[in-house]
C-alpha cells in the first residue's frame, strides 16, 4: 500500500507541482492514511467534484478500486490543459 500512495502523491504532484508538500513514507496506517486524505484535497483542487472522489476506506481496504480508479482518472490521469502530452511519474 504504502508504494501505491507515494506513486499516487507524485502523479498529483506531476500535474500540479508542489500540490502535495509531504508524502509519508511511513507504514504505519495512520500515516498512508494521511497520505490518502492529502491525496484527496490535491485532486479537488485539480477540479474532481467532492461526489466523485472515493472515500479513504475504498482505497486504504481496497473495498472499491474502481471508484479509486474512476476519480484518480477523473483529472489526474487524463491530460493537463495546456501540456500537449500526457504527464508521466517518474
Amino acid at each position: 500500500m504504502c508504494a501505491c500512495l507515494e506513486v499516487l502523491c507524485r502523479l498529483v504532484n506531476k500535474v500540479s507541482p508542489g500540490a502535495i508538500k509531504k508524502v509519508n513514507t511511513s507504514p504505519l496506517a495512520f500515516k498512508q492514511m494521511e497520505n490518502i486524505t492529502v491525496f484527496l484535497r490535491a485532486i479537488q483542487k485539480l477540479g474532481v467534484g467532492k461526489g466523485e472522489c472515493f472515500d479513504t476506506i475504498d482505497l486504504y481496504q481496497a473495498h472499491d478500486l474502481g471508484k479509486v480508479a474512476r476519480s484518480t482518472d477523473d483529472r489526474v490521469g487524463r491530460e493537463p490543459r495546456g501540456c500537449g502530452t500526457r504527464c508521466e511519474v517518474a
